[in-house]
């Protein structure tokens, strides 16, 4: 029998191809709460408490948005389902209240709908009730897309997966590391990103919870006048900037909204009926709905808003004032607000980021916009201190008693050059300073309504102290707080100023579509329309005389912005833009600072000239952005309402509400057909959780096909508390045949064939969460077993026949207990190409564990029992693992240089059995995984990475084409157990290509192709081998395996472009 073990890698890839496509737990599970469920005749809704007690509007948590949840939900049902004529299981929605957060999200394949009860406030879309627009509107999600679905909802899909293996010479290796791994989801539903929203935004044709608002004709007309619409490929993915996924989304919402129109609302039914059929593509699907294929409707759409857009702005083109550039780096910049000195322009910006919500404070000098002063993850609205020394701002943050991320107020000071904080825990944000500086407005969130309050008590002196907060206090030591208002119906709030020496607050608020502009006084005791229409009024500012009323409306169907005489009434328009006009401050000398939307951004203007203009200089087209007409003067999209609209209220729901009971939902299963080392292996995923998603399940079973090796593994998870505890079983065999040519000399008439079958059984179990994000911890025990099982035959060459030979039982040959906490840290910036090609930021990993492990080494015979026991060497030891990875963006278009450095050591001398493995994909791609070896590892690894074509824009059958980059790749390092080879460092270059595509619109599909060449040649060693020759006769040597010298090639195919954060913990079974 040979005395070799074999190096057992599988595992790891198990790990890889199941965790691609798994969702990740939220950062804190809020285990501190409790959940309640009310149960309607379709609908079980479920909220939580909340543990803050000291503001009375959230001591019962969500629960008036869950009762009015469940009551619009019965009350659109039928609506829905009719249309789409697919009635669904019963469904669950999930009210979350535990952030500042805004959101709504459907599950199809699981029948739940998670909801946060804060309203939406986004600077690209108008303003809706909250609750009746979101769960129409991922109610419609649900039923849309579960008609659509070409398998049912336990089926969400298949995965094809390869993997193929580097060849590996090492006679100890089973098999050579994995250099090729694709898996590939096949979807169950195939529709674009234009359609799925489109259809969530219309819901139906006389529903008018979502309808055609100013924001959505801003953000399509300024890509049609600006010649910049997405093209039909486009609008199906996402993958852009926050206005180029909004423009999807809404772009999407017209084009649904068009083949309504002019195909009638059964047309929608039809093409989601026959998307479900099994070889029915989405375009095939859109053909037998409406006799037209898509590119044709696209074409006539196109050119039916490109006319009417450019028809209905001539005039406001022709007699255009926007004022004079201030600040335009970045696609969002908002709240300009000048301090009272003149000296100081704050704005919130997200100057070099992609992502609206990726802003910070910036305060510039207002004469040329050179940036003083940056504070990070401040939101706005801004107030700049009468004396123009504090600016008083909010930031979402999760410093708080149970890591919820809540608004609260901070203020800058300008002369110590420090931040100080006002409130914690408070969920406070849009301060503003009373014009005596001694207090702060702000506005408080809970239970999706807002309210007003009044911190008192700011001074210089209160942010000298130590001590800031007091436990359970909300504000800073000193100070108080008391509320102005007591909403309880959903009310909205949006910013707030104060006029009338002080006496009195005015804001923009609303309880259904568009804002009105209101005052209360500071008693809040009275409080009165100011300004209060069927349009959309917003953003109020008053002048420094306190006459006059600044601020934004769609009065003409278009954002402008408005003065209004406090006194009289009378009202001018003071802008005429094609965008929108956003934001108002006023500056000294009456000069107007405001936000203007154009040419797809958001930049800051200045506007010295307030006088009003002839009415009919403004007109844009109709009265409303309803300008979109068909031949016959149907109105497309139809949907700006002619009147203020006043909804018939919805009782909420007066159920009682019953404690929450565990809830586990159907498996879903994904057959997954794999071919992996040359052999077929189908197998099928699994998985379930339990409605809140605190306990979780996954699984997966694969068998090969001839010799049923397999692949087991099951995953349990647990977040009923801050950290997520999980269990984890795997049970992996491989086998390999050896054939031992006896005959060398012609004088042994034998050959003999053993056949050793591996099995890893591994249990996992620990402990995950997130400390202080982005930072991660896991903490990980682990207890593995490893078997062999022989059997063999002779084959006698005089007897032509075989002999079996005797079999063993499983051997087990080690055995470990491991102990390790790994701690991780990642803050590479959200940006359109972070996976492609990040541009900033870094990643770290720091592992580190005590292993307890236990080797075969030999048996001993037992003369009591007659029988052999197995002897083990056991080592225990220290193992560390670090990685360091930098993203440093050059200074030239979008080119970045990577940096990784690796490194690890073991201290104590063990058995090579525990060594680290250098090679390959983890290491240095010029050399085999198993040919650098050693206790202590040093790796270093760059890649130069650059643009090779972007926006592709090409689509081939389910795959969308977006970019490809390109990069220099240079490695070097090495792996050592003594210092005698501790300097003999390996190099190697080579090549990479990374595209980046979408399957079946959705599914991230990135390719990754390396081609690497070792530099450095040098002889290893394997496992003591028996050769044989006709002089010496049969002799032990070590085996000598050549590298370098030559190029190597890897291919992967995932959800990502990384593979491996750290290399494995690799043993030899």
């Amino acid at each position: 029998m040979k005395k070799t073990f074999l190096i057992f890698e599988i595992l790891l890839f198990v790990l890889i191809l199941i965790r691609s496509g798994y969702a990740q737990p939220e950062a804190w599970s809020h285990g501190e709460l409790q959940w309640f469920t009310i149960r309607s005749a379709h609908f079980d809704v479920h909220y939580h408490d909340s543990p803050y007690t000291a503001l009375d509007v959230s001591r019962k948590g969500p629960e008036r948005t869950a009762r009015e949840a469940a009551a619009i939900a019965e009350s659109i049902y039928e609506t829905i389902t009719h249309l789409y004529d697919h009635r669904p299981e019963r469904i669950h929605i999930i009210i979350r209240d535990t952030d500042d957060y805004s959101n709504g999200g459907a599950y199809y394949y699981d029948n739940k709908i998670e909801i946060w009860a804060s309203n939406l406030n986004f600077e690209l879309r108008g303003t809706h009730h909250w609750l009746r627009n979101v769960i129409t509107h991922e109610f419609a999600h649900m039923i849309s897309i579960q008609a659509m679905m070409k398998l049912s909802r336990r089926f969400p899909g298949i995965y094809l997966q390869y993997i193929g293996y580097e060849k590996e010479r090492r006679q100890d290796v089973l098999r050579g590391f994995p250099n090729r791994i694709v898996s590939y989801p096949v979807a169950g539903v195939m529709l674009p990103v234009w359609f799925a929203e489109g259809v969530a935004q219309y819901q139906q044709k006389d529903l008018d919870y979502e309808f055609w608002d100013a924001h959505r004709d801003m953000i399509l007309r300024d890509r049609v006048l600006g010649e910049q619409m997405l093209t039909l490929n486009q609008m199906g993915t996402f993958g852009k900037n926050s206005i180029g996924n909004e423009s999807a989304y809404n772009s999407g919402y017209a084009l649904v909204s068009y083949i309504a129109a002019h195909y009638g609302d059964s047309s929608l039914k039809k093409i989601t009926h026959y998307s479900s059929k099994l070889f029915y593509s989405f375009e095939r699907a859109v053909k037998a709905a409406t006799g037209d294929d898509i590119d044709t409707i696209y074409r006539q759409w196109k050119n039916l808003i490109t006319e009417q857009y450019t028809l209905h702005t001539t005039d406001i083109r022709s007699y255009a004032r926007i004022g004079n550039e201030i600040a335009t780096e970045g696609t969002g910049n908002f709240y300009p607000t000048l301090s009272p000195n003149g000296q100081y322009l704050a704005m919130i910006s997200n100057r070099g980021f992609d992502y609206l919500s990726q802003a910070s404070l910036y305060i510039v000098d207002p004469s040329n916009a050179n940036i003083i002063h940056e504070i990070k993850k401040a939101e706005g609205p801004l107030s700049w201190s009468p004396d123009s020394r504090y600016i008083a701002y909010a930031k979402n943050t999760d410093d708080n008693d149970y890591h919820s991320q809540y608004n609260d107020i901070y203020v800058y000071d300008m002369v110590r050059r420090k931040e100080f904080r006002i409130t914690r825990g408070l969920r406070a944000f849009a301060p503003a300073f009373s014009p005596d500086g001694s207090s702060l407005a702000a506005i408080i969130n809970g239970d999706g309504t807002n309210n007003i309050i009044r911190i008192v008590g700011f001074a210089e002196d209160l942010l000298n102290k130590k001590s800031a907060f007091s436990k359970n206090m909300f504000v800073r030591d000193g100070m108080h707080w008391r509320r102005i208002t007591h909403f309880d119906d959903g009310r909205q709030i949006y910013g707030l100023c104060y006029t009338d020496n002080g006496r009195t607050l005015i804001f923009d608020t609303s309880t259904d579509d568009g804002r009105d502009i209101f005052s209360v006084d500071t008693s809040g005791n009275h409080w009165k329309p100011v300004r209060q229409t069927r349009k959309d009024e917003r953003s109020p500012v008053v002048s420094q005389d306190g006459r006059t009323l600044y601020f934004s409306a769609d009065e003409t169907g278009i954002f402008n912005l408005y003065a209004m005489n406090l006194h009289t009434g009378d009202i001018r328009q003071i802008t005429n833009v094609t965008g929108g006009a956003f934001y108002p401050a006023v500056g000294q000398n009456n000069i107007l600072y405001y936000t203007l939307y154009q040419n797809t951004g958001f930049r800051v203007y200045s506007i010295a000239d307030t006088t009003g203009f002839d009415s009919k200089q403004t007109v844009y087209g109709l009265e409303n952005p309803n300008i979109l007409s068909k031949p016959n003067d149907k109105p497309y999209p139809g949907k700006w309402p002619s009147e203020h609209r006043i909804f018939t209220v919805i009782p909420p729901r007066t159920d009682t509400a019953a404690l929450y009971k565990n809830t586990f939902l159907k498996f879903s299963f994904l057959p997954v057909l794999r071919l992996d080392y040359g052999t077929f292996k189908p197998g099928v995923y699994f998985y379930s959780s339990d409605v809140l998603s605190k306990s979780s399940f996954f699984g997966g079973a694969m068998f090969n096909i001839p010799d049923m090796e397999r692949d087991l593994f099951g995953i349990f998870e647990y977040s009923g508390f801050g950290p997520t505890l999980f269990l984890e079983l795997y049970n992996i065999t491989r086998s390999r045949t050896f054939r031992d040519d006896s005959n060398p000399g012609n004088d042994i008439p034998y050959e003999s064939i053993q056949t050793n079958s591996f099995e890893l059984r591994e249990v996992d179990a620990g402990m995950d969460w997130s400390l202080f994000a982005p930072r991660d911890v896991r903490v990980n025990y682990a207890h593995v077993e490893s078997f062999v099982r022989i059997r063999g035959k002779e084959y006698n060459f005089d007897l032509e026949r075989y002999k079996l030979l005797p079999r063993t039982g499983a051997i087990k040959y080690y055995y470990g207990n491991d102990f390790s906490t790994t701690w991780k840290f990642n803050n590479v910036p959200p940006a359109i190409d972070k996976e492609i090609n990040p541009r900033g930021g870094r990643q770290i990993s720091v592992s580190i564990g005590y292993y307890m492990d236990n080797l075969i080494d030999g048996f001993a015979f037992q003369p009591s029992s007659g029988s052999y026991t197995t002897l083990y060497k056991h080592d225990a030891y220290l193992r560390n693992e670090n990685t360091w990875t930098e993203f440093i963006r050059l200074p030239f278009g979008d080119h970045t240089l990577e940096a990784r450095l690796h490194t690890g050591f073991i201290p104590t001398k063990v058995d090579s059995f525990y060594n680290f493995f250098g090679g390959s994909l983890v290491g240095l791609k010029g050399y085999s995984y198993y040919s650098i070896e050693g206790r202590y590892l040093g790796l270093f690894n760059a890649v130069y990475r650059f643009p090779l074509i972007r926006r592709i824009d090409k689509k081939a059958g389910p795959l969308y084409f977006d970019k490809i980059f390109g990069g220099l790749t240079f490695g070097m390092g090495n792996a050592w157990s003594t210092r005698s080879t501790m300097d003999r460092w390996k190099r190697d270059v080579g090549i990479e290509l990374r595209a980046e595509m979408y399957s079946f619109y959705v599914y991230p599909t990135r390719l990754t192709f390396n081609a690497a060449y070792g530099i450095d040649r040098f002889t290893g060693y394997g496992p003591m081998i028996t050769k044989y020759d006709s002089e010496n006769g049969y002799y032990d040597e070590r085996q000598k395996v050549k590298s370098g010298g030559s190029w190597r090639y890897y291919l992967t195919v995932l959800f990502g472009f990384t593979l491996f954060d750290e290399a494995p913990k690799m043993k030899n079974p």
